[in-house]
């Protein structure tokens, strides 16, 4: 196979994402209804579920607006996130529906940060990102005014 091409891509939030979170979270409520409706509201258990319900809709909505926003590069050699765009980094790949993509950015051993790629964002480059995503990196140096 061939070296993928270079591909700039926009990251920010996704409103696929948001729908998704707030499905989950809908689904958690029901769940929680649903015992409360068999076991009895009330009690400290019953308090307890409320107050993970309500954290879970805190940190889920905390987690989708801090999303990056910005721009995902791939150059053939390394990648470049939205939050650090000068220093090269690695992508690894957590779930993909085709169309969405979750992956992990490492830039360094403690810094990563996840980002949700969705083909929406740019419909005309995203098969370009998703060759980019899968392809490894060139073997051959980098030829740049550094490197020449």
């Amino acid at each position: 196979m061939h070296n993928a091409p270079s591909v700039t891509y926009p990251v920010g939030r996704s409103s696929f994402l948001g729908g998704l979170l707030g499905v989950l979270w809908l689904a958690g409520a029901g769940v929680t209804a649903l015992g409360g409706r068999i076991w009895g509201a009330g009690g400290w258990r019953w308090t307890l579920a409320l107050a993970v319900l309500l954290l879970a809709a805190l940190l889920a909505l905390h987690f989708w607006r801090r999303m990056p926003k910005g721009a995902l590069r791939w150059d053939g050699h390394a990648w470049q996130g939205p939050y650090a765009p000068v220093a090269p980094a690695r992508l690894s790949v957590h779930l993909d529906l085709q169309r969405h993509l979750l992956v992990r950015l490492h830039h360094a051993p403690v810094m990563q940060r996840w980002l949700w790629l969705d083909a929406a964002s740019d419909p005309s480059r995203w098969n370009d990102l998703r060759r980019a995503v899968y392809s490894r990196a060139m073997t051959e140096p980098r030829q740049d005014a550094a490197n020449p």
